[in-house]
Formats: structure tokens, sequence, C-alpha cells
């Protein structure tokens, strides 16, 4: 049984510590344990219906009727409203909570369902990667477990494999052609997926090298696909530590072929060759494609 502190609920539903204490002492929402020193702290039960409150607050019901609800009440409030919810909000709070519970069939749900709203690429840009961020975050915090965030990693991997092996290439031997690949050390590939799939539905040719990549390869990938661009994707600690060699390697094996970098860690723009663009996310990302590609 996990224990969490108030700034984990505060990380974990969006709601302010000091609302979560208003919450307590007038609504009487959850109570909390004490530790011998008087510092509060919460379980998993207490967390489930803090989450479920949070949910139901922000999609308009107020607090002082949540709370005259019974627990039973409160999920079955969370259920109806889960599938209908259109604020992406109350996606993220709903999917954090699918999470926590590694409940695989409620978050395949969730996700398919604001798929068939919204379209793949929408539900990852404004609902998925929103929600990245968050567990990102948590992660850092100590308020998820590593299993937690593999597990929802792992489930939307499977998701843009899927939807990328759909895309048929309009006019392959014609359309522009773009190879995809992270530097050696980085296994970290939900970006570079999706990019794939982006590229893919806009009818650009895509090589895939995953993870790992070593850089002297490269060249002899350019001689035989002759690629129009690159994209590499990083997030763990190896680009940055070794920058100044990444980017020596990535003009010796690639030339002059544009090349787009993409992850948290793509800063500090003077230290790349100018045929290089950073870029920190995916949206920013479809921007320079239109323009370069």
């Amino acid at each position: 049984m996990s224990q969490y502190s108030i700034k984990d609920l505060e990380l974990l539903t969006g709601i302010k510590s000091h609302t979560l204490r208003i919450w307590e002492s007038r609504y009487n929402v959850i109570t909390p344990k004490r530790t011998k020193t008087n510092i509060r702290y919460y379980l998993d039960e207490d967390l489930r219906k803090i989450l479920n409150v949070a949910h139901l607050n922000k999609l308009g019901y107020k607090i002082s009727k949540i709370a005259k609800l019974s627990e039973e009440e409160r999920n079955e409030l969370v259920l109806e409203n889960s599938v209908d919810c259109e604020q992406i909000e109350g996606q993220i709070q709903c999917l954090t909570k699918a999470m926590l519970n590694y409940d695989e069939q409620e978050f395949n749900h969730l996700l398919a369902n604001a798929t068939l709203k919204m379209g793949f690429e929408r539900c990852m840009l404004e609902i998925a990667y929103p929600f990245l961020e968050k567990i990102g975050k948590l992660w850092q915090a100590s308020s998820i477990c590593v299993a937690q965030e593999h597990f929802v990693s792992n489930l939307l991997r499977q998701k843009i494999i899927v939807a990328t092996d759909g895309q048929m290439l309009k006019d392959p031997e014609n359309s522009k052609r773009a190879i995809l690949f992270c530097p050696p050390g980085e296994i970290h590939e939900l970006n570079l997926l999706f990019v794939n799939y982006i590229l893919r539905i806009r009818n650009i040719h895509t090589l895939y090298l995953g993870t790992d990549m070593p850089l002297c390869d490269l060249s002899n990938v350019k001689a035989h696909y002759k690629p129009h661009c690159f994209v590499m994707a990083m997030t763990a600690g190896y680009a940055q530590k070794n920058q100044s060699a990444l980017n020596e390697q990535l003009k010796i094996q690639l030339g002059d072929t544009s090349g787009f970098l993409i992850g948290s860690l793509c800063n500090k723009k003077s230290e790349w060759h100018n045929n290089i663009h950073l870029v920190k996310n995916i949206k920013e990302l479809e921007k320079q494609l239109k323009s370069s590609v």
C-alpha cells in the first residue's frame, strides 16, 4: 500500500494543497492519516476518492454536492461522465486514475473514445502528450513508480504502432524520404514513433531505425536511401553529455542533409550545425516540416 503526501495529491489531482485542506475540514471528503510527528499522509483508497472528487468538481459539480454523495454514487457518476467528458483535463484525470489502478481496459476505453471523437492525431497531441508530461513530473516527484510509467508508455506505444501500420503511402516512389532514429544510449522512442506516424499520414516515406542507433552506419543508410531529411529523438542524458561529439558525427555521416532534433534535451542552438533544426515538441516539428520538407 502506497503512502502519499498532500503535495503528491496536488500533483496527481491538480487541486492545490490549500483547497484540499478546505475540502477535508469543511466537507470531510477524506480524512488524512497522521505520522507520529503529526504530518498528513494518505493511502491508495484516499487517492482514488480524491481523484473522483477532483474529476467531478472539474466537470462542474459543486464540492458541497459531491461531498453528500456516497462513494458508490461518486464512482457511478465518474463512469457516466468518463465516456462523454469533453474536457481535456477531465480525460487526463481519468487516464491518471486508470494508470494508478493498472486498469488496462479502462485506459484503452478512454483513449478509444477520445480517438473516435477527435481523431488519433488530435487525441495524441491534446490528451496523450499532456498526460505523459504530467506523469513525467509525477515520476520525478516520486509520486508514481517506474512500473506505472512503463505500463502506460507501452500501451501508448502499441497504439501508435497499430495506427502507423494502417497508413499506406499514395505515391511511395515520388514521395519525400526521412530517416528516423535515436542516438546511442537513447531507449525512449515514443516521440520518434509518433513522428513516424505524423510523417506517414503526410505521405512522407520513412525509414525507421529505432533506438540506440550506431551513428557510424548512417552514411551507408544515406547512400542507399537518399533521405531528404532525418529526425533524431533525444530524451536521455547521453545526448546532453556528448552533444559536441554527436554534432560532429551527424555532420560527418549525414553531411548537409536537413535534420530535426526533437526532445526536451534539444537546446543551445549555437552548438549544432546550421542544417540541424531543434524542436521541443511534436507541434513545433510539424510547423518546421511544412516549410522544410
